[in-house]
Protein backbone atom coordinates (compact mmCIF):
# COMPACT_ATOMS: atom_id res chain seq x y z
CA UNK A 1 0.00 0.00 0.00
CA UNK A 2 1.39 3.41 -0.99
CA UNK A 3 1.87 6.30 1.41
CA UNK A 4 -1.01 8.29 -0.05
CA UNK A 5 -3.26 5.20 0.10
CA UNK A 6 -2.40 4.84 3.78
CA UNK A 7 -3.26 8.50 4.22
CA UNK A 8 -6.61 8.01 2.46
CA UNK A 9 -7.47 5.26 4.93
CA UNK A 10 -6.46 7.52 7.82
CA UNK A 11 -8.56 10.38 6.44
CA UNK A 12 -11.64 8.16 6.17
CA UNK A 13 -11.32 7.44 9.89
CA UNK A 14 -10.42 11.03 10.69
CA UNK A 15 -13.50 12.48 8.99
CA UNK A 16 -15.69 10.42 11.31
CA UNK A 17 -14.49 12.59 14.20
CA UNK A 18 -16.39 15.56 12.76
CA UNK A 19 -20.13 16.37 12.83
CA UNK A 20 -22.07 15.51 9.68
CA UNK A 21 -22.38 19.15 8.57
CA UNK A 22 -18.58 19.60 8.69
CA UNK A 23 -17.41 16.43 6.97
CA UNK A 24 -17.37 18.05 3.50
CA UNK A 25 -15.00 20.76 4.79
CA UNK A 26 -12.23 18.21 5.45
CA UNK A 27 -8.99 18.80 3.52
CA UNK A 28 -6.81 15.96 2.40
CA UNK A 29 -3.06 16.36 1.97
CA UNK A 30 0.24 14.48 1.87
CA UNK A 31 2.72 13.82 -0.94
CA UNK A 32 2.16 16.31 -3.74
CA UNK A 33 1.69 14.68 -7.14
CA UNK A 34 3.65 16.08 -10.08
CA UNK A 35 2.32 16.84 -13.54
CA UNK A 36 5.29 15.07 -15.12
CA UNK A 37 4.04 11.74 -13.71
CA UNK A 38 1.58 11.59 -16.62
CA UNK A 39 4.22 11.25 -19.34
CA UNK A 40 7.26 9.68 -17.67
CA UNK A 41 8.44 6.99 -15.31
CA UNK A 42 8.37 9.47 -12.41
CA UNK A 43 6.71 7.98 -9.33
CA UNK A 44 6.15 10.28 -6.37
CA UNK A 45 6.29 7.41 -3.88
CA UNK A 46 9.58 6.12 -5.21
CA UNK A 47 11.05 9.61 -5.40
CA UNK A 48 10.04 10.39 -1.82
CA UNK A 49 11.37 7.13 -0.41
CA UNK A 50 14.73 7.58 -2.12
CA UNK A 51 15.10 11.31 -1.39
CA UNK A 52 17.89 12.11 1.12
CA UNK A 53 15.88 15.13 2.26
CA UNK A 54 12.19 14.45 2.79
CA UNK A 55 10.77 17.94 3.28
CA UNK A 56 7.33 18.48 4.78
CA UNK A 57 5.67 21.90 5.06
CA UNK A 58 3.28 22.09 8.01
CA UNK A 59 0.67 24.68 7.07
CA UNK A 60 -2.19 26.27 9.03
CA UNK A 61 -5.46 25.53 7.22
CA UNK A 62 -6.74 25.60 3.67
CA UNK A 63 -7.96 28.97 2.43
CA UNK A 64 -10.09 28.91 -0.69
CA UNK A 65 -10.96 32.49 -1.52
CA UNK A 66 -13.32 31.36 -4.25
CA UNK A 67 -15.74 29.93 -1.72
CA UNK A 68 -17.94 32.68 -0.37
CA UNK A 69 -20.60 30.49 1.24
CA UNK A 70 -18.78 29.67 4.47
CA UNK A 71 -21.52 27.35 5.71
CA UNK A 72 -21.16 25.12 2.67
CA UNK A 73 -17.42 25.21 2.05
CA UNK A 74 -15.93 22.09 0.52
CA UNK A 75 -12.39 21.00 1.29
CA UNK A 76 -10.03 19.85 -1.45
CA UNK A 77 -6.90 17.71 -1.74
CA UNK A 78 -3.54 19.49 -1.58
CA UNK A 79 -1.86 16.49 -3.16
CA UNK A 80 -3.25 17.76 -6.49
CA UNK A 81 -1.75 21.24 -6.17
CA UNK A 82 0.43 20.70 -9.23
CA UNK A 83 -1.19 18.03 -11.40
CA UNK A 84 -4.77 19.26 -11.70
CA UNK A 85 -6.37 20.78 -14.80
CA UNK A 86 -7.52 24.03 -13.20
CA UNK A 87 -5.88 27.37 -13.89
CA UNK A 88 -4.89 27.50 -10.23
CA UNK A 89 -2.92 24.26 -10.56
CA UNK A 90 -1.26 25.42 -13.78
CA UNK A 91 -0.29 28.70 -12.09
CA UNK A 92 1.06 26.75 -9.12
CA UNK A 93 3.39 24.91 -11.50
CA UNK A 94 4.58 28.30 -12.74
CA UNK A 95 5.07 29.39 -9.09
CA UNK A 96 2.77 32.35 -9.61
CA UNK A 97 1.74 34.13 -6.44
CA UNK A 98 3.65 35.01 -3.27
CA UNK A 99 2.46 32.03 -1.23
CA UNK A 100 3.48 29.38 -3.77
CA UNK A 101 6.70 31.11 -4.76
CA UNK A 102 8.00 31.24 -1.21
CA UNK A 103 7.32 27.56 -0.61
CA UNK A 104 9.11 26.78 -3.87
CA UNK A 105 12.08 28.92 -2.87
CA UNK A 106 12.36 27.18 0.50
CA UNK A 107 12.12 23.77 -1.17
CA UNK A 108 14.94 24.69 -3.55
CA UNK A 109 17.26 25.97 -0.82
CA UNK A 110 16.60 23.10 1.59
CA UNK A 111 16.83 20.46 -1.15
CA UNK A 112 20.05 21.49 -2.89
CA UNK A 113 22.28 23.40 -0.48
CA UNK A 114 25.42 21.67 0.80
CA UNK A 115 28.71 23.11 2.07
CA UNK A 116 30.15 22.26 -1.37
CA UNK A 117 27.17 23.64 -3.29
CA UNK A 118 26.91 26.99 -1.57
CA UNK A 119 23.75 28.34 -3.17
CA UNK A 120 22.21 31.46 -1.67
CA UNK A 121 19.01 33.45 -1.95
CA UNK A 122 20.31 36.54 -3.73
CA UNK A 123 22.33 34.89 -6.48
CA UNK A 124 20.60 31.55 -7.03
CA UNK A 125 17.01 31.97 -5.94
CA UNK A 126 15.77 35.55 -5.83
CA UNK A 127 16.29 36.21 -9.55
CA UNK A 128 16.21 32.71 -11.02
CA UNK A 129 12.61 31.56 -11.12
CA UNK A 130 13.31 28.82 -13.66
CA UNK A 131 15.63 26.78 -11.41
CA UNK A 132 13.21 27.18 -8.51
CA UNK A 133 10.25 26.23 -10.71
CA UNK A 134 12.04 23.14 -12.07
CA UNK A 135 12.81 22.02 -8.52
CA UNK A 136 9.22 22.61 -7.39
CA UNK A 137 7.87 20.48 -10.23
CA UNK A 138 10.27 17.58 -9.78
CA UNK A 139 11.59 17.29 -6.20
CA UNK A 140 9.14 15.42 -3.92
CA UNK A 141 7.67 17.26 -0.95
CA UNK A 142 4.70 16.96 1.38
CA UNK A 143 2.06 19.49 2.40
CA UNK A 144 0.08 18.99 5.59
CA UNK A 145 -2.64 21.23 7.00
CA UNK A 146 -2.57 21.45 10.81
CA UNK A 147 -6.28 22.29 10.91
CA UNK A 148 -8.08 19.90 8.60
CA UNK A 149 -11.29 21.87 8.05
CA UNK A 150 -11.20 24.57 5.39
CA UNK A 151 -10.91 28.10 6.79
CA UNK A 152 -10.72 31.68 5.59
CA UNK A 153 -7.89 34.10 4.86
CA UNK A 154 -6.84 34.28 8.51
CA UNK A 155 -6.93 32.23 11.70
CA UNK A 156 -5.92 33.20 15.22
CA UNK A 157 -3.16 31.29 16.98
CA UNK A 158 -5.64 30.33 19.69
CA UNK A 159 -8.07 28.80 17.19
CA UNK A 160 -5.26 26.96 15.46
CA UNK A 161 -3.93 25.60 18.76
CA UNK A 162 -7.39 24.27 19.65
CA UNK A 163 -7.73 22.57 16.26
CA UNK A 164 -4.27 20.99 16.57
CA UNK A 165 -5.00 19.81 20.10
CA UNK A 166 -8.27 18.21 18.97
CA UNK A 167 -6.58 16.34 16.13
CA UNK A 168 -3.17 15.83 17.75
CA UNK A 169 -3.23 12.02 17.72
CA UNK A 170 -4.41 11.68 14.12
CA UNK A 171 -1.99 14.40 13.00
CA UNK A 172 0.85 12.43 14.56
CA UNK A 173 -0.29 9.33 12.67
CA UNK A 174 -0.21 11.30 9.43
CA UNK A 175 3.32 12.54 10.09
CA UNK A 176 4.42 9.01 11.01
CA UNK A 177 3.07 7.69 7.70
CA UNK A 178 4.89 10.39 5.73
CA UNK A 179 8.06 10.02 7.83
CA UNK A 180 9.82 13.26 6.78
CA UNK A 181 13.26 14.22 8.04
CA UNK A 182 12.80 18.00 7.62
CA UNK A 183 9.63 19.65 8.92
CA UNK A 184 9.12 23.35 8.22
CA UNK A 185 6.50 24.74 10.60
CA UNK A 186 4.68 27.74 9.14
CA UNK A 187 3.80 29.20 12.54
CA UNK A 188 4.37 28.93 16.27
CA UNK A 189 1.40 26.61 17.10
CA UNK A 190 2.71 24.02 14.62
CA UNK A 191 6.27 24.36 15.95
CA UNK A 192 5.10 23.94 19.54
CA UNK A 193 2.98 20.92 18.58
CA UNK A 194 5.97 19.14 17.04
CA UNK A 195 8.17 19.91 20.05
CA UNK A 196 5.60 19.30 22.80
CA UNK A 197 3.46 16.48 21.39
CA UNK A 198 5.10 14.79 18.42
CA UNK A 199 8.41 14.67 20.32
CA UNK A 200 6.84 14.51 23.76
CA UNK A 201 9.40 13.62 26.47
CA UNK A 202 12.22 13.76 23.90
CA UNK A 203 14.77 16.54 24.21
CA UNK A 204 16.37 17.80 20.99
CA UNK A 205 20.09 17.10 20.75
CA UNK A 206 20.70 20.45 19.08
CA UNK A 207 18.65 23.63 19.42
CA UNK A 208 19.36 26.84 17.55
CA UNK A 209 17.57 29.94 18.78
CA UNK A 210 19.06 33.36 18.10
CA UNK A 211 18.46 36.52 16.02
CA UNK A 212 19.45 36.42 12.37
CA UNK A 213 22.75 38.28 12.05
CA UNK A 214 21.54 40.64 9.31
CA UNK A 215 18.18 41.42 10.93
CA UNK A 216 17.91 41.20 14.75
CA UNK A 217 14.11 41.22 14.54
CA UNK A 218 14.13 37.86 12.73
CA UNK A 219 14.69 34.93 15.07
CA UNK A 220 16.23 31.67 13.82
CA UNK A 221 14.69 28.62 15.49
CA UNK A 222 15.62 25.01 14.70
CA UNK A 223 15.76 21.71 16.59
CA UNK A 224 17.47 18.47 15.65
CA UNK A 225 16.42 15.10 17.09
CA UNK A 226 19.16 12.53 16.49
CA UNK A 227 17.01 9.58 17.60
CA UNK A 228 14.78 10.01 14.54
CA UNK A 229 17.21 12.14 12.53
CA UNK A 230 14.54 14.83 12.08
CA UNK A 231 15.09 18.57 11.72
CA UNK A 232 12.25 20.94 12.63
CA UNK A 233 12.42 24.60 11.65
CA UNK A 234 10.22 27.53 12.69
CA UNK A 235 9.13 29.66 9.75
CA UNK A 236 7.02 32.69 9.05
CA UNK A 237 3.83 31.89 7.17
CA UNK A 238 4.41 32.24 3.39
CA UNK A 239 1.68 34.87 3.10
CA UNK A 240 3.20 37.23 5.69
CA UNK A 241 4.02 40.72 4.46
CA UNK A 242 7.80 40.56 4.66
CA UNK A 243 10.52 40.53 2.02
CA UNK A 244 11.11 37.19 0.29
CA UNK A 245 14.72 37.02 1.47
CA UNK A 246 13.60 37.35 5.12
CA UNK A 247 11.13 34.47 4.73
CA UNK A 248 13.87 32.29 3.27
CA UNK A 249 16.71 33.26 5.58
CA UNK A 250 14.71 32.61 8.75
CA UNK A 251 14.56 28.97 7.65
CA UNK A 252 17.72 28.65 5.58
CA UNK A 253 20.19 30.33 7.96
CA UNK A 254 19.77 27.92 10.92
CA UNK A 255 19.67 24.97 8.50
CA UNK A 256 23.10 25.93 7.16
CA UNK A 257 24.33 26.53 10.70
CA UNK A 258 23.24 23.05 11.76
CA UNK A 259 25.20 21.36 8.98
CA UNK A 260 28.23 23.66 9.03
CA UNK A 261 28.72 23.92 12.78
CA UNK A 262 27.47 20.62 14.14
CA UNK A 263 28.70 18.12 11.59
CA UNK A 264 25.25 16.85 10.60
CA UNK A 265 25.53 15.02 7.27
CA UNK A 266 22.58 15.22 4.90
CA UNK A 267 23.00 14.45 1.22
CA UNK A 268 21.50 16.84 -1.32
CA UNK A 269 18.39 15.96 -3.31
CA UNK A 270 20.27 16.83 -6.50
Amino acid sequence: MSINEKLDNLFEEWIKDYPEHEKQKFCRDGLVYKRLEENSDYDIEQEWNSAPRKILFLLKDQNDQGQTDKENQVGSDLRHWLDGDSEICKNNCKIKGRFIKRIAQLLYLLSYWTPDNNINFGEHVGRKDKVVRDCFNSVPFALVESKKLIGTSSISEEELKKAIEKDSVKLKKELDILNPNIIVCFGTPQYEYIKDFYFKDITPDISINHPYENDPEVNCMLDYYSEKKIIIIHSFHPSVRKANWIICEKVFSPFKELINNYGIELKSNK
